[in-house]
């Protein structure tokens, strides 16, 4: 019992539990935000509606309604690319895909059924002790039993929200690593050696912590999942139906087992526990062999740094899968083994992934417990330090040296990067920043392809010339297109024919919008506007234009910002809780001394932090483009830009935006030194900058539905720069207000007391 309350009575575990309820929170919201283009409430108002209106119809009537309320199919069966879809027909689009699915399921079962006989009678499966063999009997057996199943039309929006998140699988993750540091703290408080003095200590304790970790695991589960699910069920207003069948959702259409929504929440329940036990059991072998926490960071770090990497980058077909499948992650990440049929040949026998994947889990955690046990049982008070441990131990004091011989400033930079683990949370970042640096996926048509090679061949600054000549190709072309027309109305045109009658077309069409596109730039050019480009913009749409750029610039803000304030989170609280502070606040130069080095290194660290995400990003993008074409052209001069009447070129935007980044990022950097100075733990300092810098957005967007200037909206992206201008100043104004009240804060705080 003291034991427990010693694991579960700690900050750090409830710091952690809370910390990642409402990282829960706020990636439910953002995903439901994202899904539904920023229009969160209005989205879920008129999926609602058409819902209802659909429930009371056949299926037949409710897709024959849906087909009457969207835009027409061009030749090719595709929507035209400038077609702009009305909140209306995106929600009927989602509702369509509903339909359809309920609509062609028995048909989907059938094609089952008649490709498992058909391969059943083939000579090359037909052999009734293959493995191939039993896998179609198998399959044909499983999927018979969902004949008399009933699918019913209902909202999915709660489940898809439940079930596609996988963020809170992360942090379950990082929560059980946390229990498991709070279950072996004695060696950080130096109690290593007389807890494993006894027998108390070593197997009837090991005994306990195996019981509170699988308590902490099942509790933490339970909690992390029941968070994500009332999060979504309020984001969406509603609480779904339990007894629905689990195949009426369109993401478990290959699920095999007759159950309800239900049954199905808790057998994902029960293997989320058993996954995270497992986890459990492994981190608790690998820190058992750590003499240091110091040590234990680093096992937990490289550990878990090379089991993602091989879970996200491994293909399914390399030689290497074994390694993808046999990890860690996937004891956490079990919903591909519910939405997909898979079958496991195991001693003989054929059994499914999830029955295959529960009975290992069970058996390896079994299997660690036991090892857990016999290594705590056989520990015993330890004579010397291990090579591993004394080898750290002479690194940090040749670090400690390095970083004190040149001064003081230096010695600031140490306390951040050494004794509070700064090092580590550099590391993770830089982790994190190779594997999600990837240049942002543009879909493009054929005609979007044509208009940029068009636009390369007659880049530059337009003038009148060169309007005429763009004029006289488009008559040329279209001379050519009317003879090619009449030849194809004269006979029955040949394959080839068609195909250069509908390239002619395209590059008509494409080269008549960049000729208007340029003779109004010349007439704003004519007006004493910005000069007139022609500039080939796909590559810069890359870079630059919000609605391509969104995810990855929420991704990149969240890792700036949660990097600058975890980073310095710590930077005053260290100083508070040690006795040196007293001392170095007797005499005048070191309360003004200090401030400055602190605001050195908050500032250092924060474009540190800057150059690490944004500046890498900007790199690679430069490495995959090559070059950036006709830099020195206003930015106006690109269509999703041209509504905005900026003046300032495209070396100049980016500067312009990357330079505002850093700005903000070093005002964060200030602002959370300011906190941090009048903070005696890490959690309130962390709790307090989360209120005053990402709240305030949240809580903007949830109301207000739309984006605010708030730094973590700033930080995404400037697409407010181009929406709202006024609002974006507006907002960078106050960052930098707070910003500099940080600072003004730390210097009363630490200068001005005695």
């Amino acid at each position: 019992m003291n034991e427990m309350r010693r694991v579960f009575g700690s900050v750090r575990v409830w710091g952690g539990l809370l910390a990642a309820i409402l990282l829960i929170v706020l990636s439910g919201w953002w995903s439901a935000q994202q899904k539904a283009d920023r229009r969160l409430r209005a989205y879920t108002a008129e999926y609602h509606a058409q819902l209802e209106r659909y429930q009371g119809m056949s299926l037949e009537e409710a897709l024959v309604a849906i087909k009457d309320m969207m835009p027409p199919l061009n030749e090719k069966g595709r929507y035209d690319r400038h077609v702009v879809f009305t909140l209306e027909q995106v929600v009927a689009q989602d509702l369509q895909a509903q339909i359809e699915h309920i609509q062609s399921y028995p048909e989907y079962l059938v094609q089952i059924q008649e490709h498992a006989e058909k391969l059943s009678q083939s000579p090359l499966f037909n052999r009734p002790e293959s493995v191939s063999y039993q896998n179609i009997v198998k399959t044909y057996v499983d999927y018979g039993r969902l004949g008399q199943i009933e699918l019913r039309l209902d909202s999915d929006l709660v489940w898809n929200g439940f079930f596609e998140v996988s963020l809170p699988d992360y942090l379950l993750v990082i929560w059980i690593a946390l229990l498991c540091l709070v279950l072996t703290e004695e060696r950080r408080r130096g109690m290593h050696e007389l807890v494993y003095a006894t027998r108390e200590g070593r197997l009837r304790l090991a005994v306990k912590r195996l019981l509170i970790l699988f308590a902490g695991a099942a509790g933490g589960t339970v909690i992390m999942l029941g968070a994500r699910f009332l999060c979504n069920a309020a984001i969406y207003g509603e609480m779904p139906d339990m007894r629905r069948t689990v195949q009426s959702v369109l993401m478990f259409r290959g699920q095999w087992i007759p159950v309800r929504m239900g049954g199905m929440v808790l057998i994902y329940l029960g293997g989320k526990i058993l996954g995270a036990f497992f986890i459990g059991m492994i981190f608790w072998l690998l820190l058992s062999f750590a003499g240091t926490e110091a040590l234990s960071w680093l096992i937990l770090g490289i550990f878990t740094a090379v089991e993602y990497v091989l879970y996200s980058t491994v293909p399914d077909y390399s030689i290497m899968a074994p390694l993808k499948y046999v990890n860690l992650f996937y004891g956490i990440d079990q919903i591909q083994w519910l939405t997909h049929y898979y079958n496991v040949y195991w001693w003989g026998l054929l059994v499914q992934a999830v029955s295959f994947a529960a009975v290992s889990l069970g058996i390896l955690s079994l299997v660690l417990g036991v090892c857990n046990l016999l290594r705590q049982s056989g520990s015993r008070p330890r004579t010397s330090m291990g090579p591993i441990a004394r080898l750290l131990r002479r690194m940090g004091g040749g670090l400690s040296r390095v970083f004190t011989a040149p001064g003081r400033l230096y010695n600031e930079f140490y306390k951040v990067l050494i004794p509070q683990k700064g090092w580590i949370l550099i590391a993770a970042l830089v982790v994190l920043r190779i594997l999600t640096l990837h240049v942002p996926t543009l879909f493009l048509y054929d005609s979007d392809i044509v208009h940029d090679q068009l636009a390369t061949q007659y880049s530059g600054q337009v003038t009148s010339e060169r309007l005429e000549e763009i004029d006289r190709q488009i008559q040329a072309w279209s001379e050519n297109l009317d003879k090619l027309n009449a030849e194809a109305a004269a006979k029955t045109p040949s394959e080839q024919l068609r195909e250069l009658i509908q390239s002619l077309e395209v590059s008509t069409v494409e080269l008549q919008k960049i000729f208007e596109l340029a003779e109004n730039g010349l007439a704003r050019q004519e007006a004493g506007g910005a000069a007139a480009y022609i500039v080939p913009e796909n590559t810069y749409r890359l870079l630059l234009d919000p609605k391509v750029t969104r995810s990855e610039g929420l991704l990149d803000a969240v890792l700036s910002l949660g990097g600058v304030l975890l980073l310095l989170a710590g930077i005053g609280v260290y100083d508070n809780r040690r006795a040196s502070i007293l001392l170095l606040r007797a005499v005048p130069q070191g309360r003004a001394q200090w401030i400055r080095r602190k605001t050195i290194v908050a500032l250092t660290l924060s474009a540190g932090v800057w150059l690490l995400i944004y500046g890498w990003q900007f790199l690679h993008f430069i490495r995959q483009a090559k070059e950036l074409q006709i830099p020195e052209a206003p930015v106006c001069n690109l269509s999703f830009m041209a509504g905005t009447g900026i003046g300032l070129s495209i070396r100049g935007w980016i500067i312009l935006i990357y330079g505002l980044r850093l700005a903000m990022l070093m005002a964060a950097g200030i602002l959370t030194m300011g906190i941090s100075a009048g903070c005696k733990s890490l959690p309130a300092a962390l709790l307090i900058l989360i209120i005053v810098l990402i709240a305030p957005g949240v809580v903007l967007n949830i109301w207000g539905g739309r984006t605010d200037p708030t730094l973590p909206g700033l930080l995404e992206w400037m697409e407010i720069v181009i929406n709202k201008p006024g609002a974006a100043w507006l907002g960078f104004a106050a960052v930098m207000i707070l910003g500099a009240c940080g600072g003004i804060y730390a210097r009363q705080h630490w200068v001005r007391t005695r």
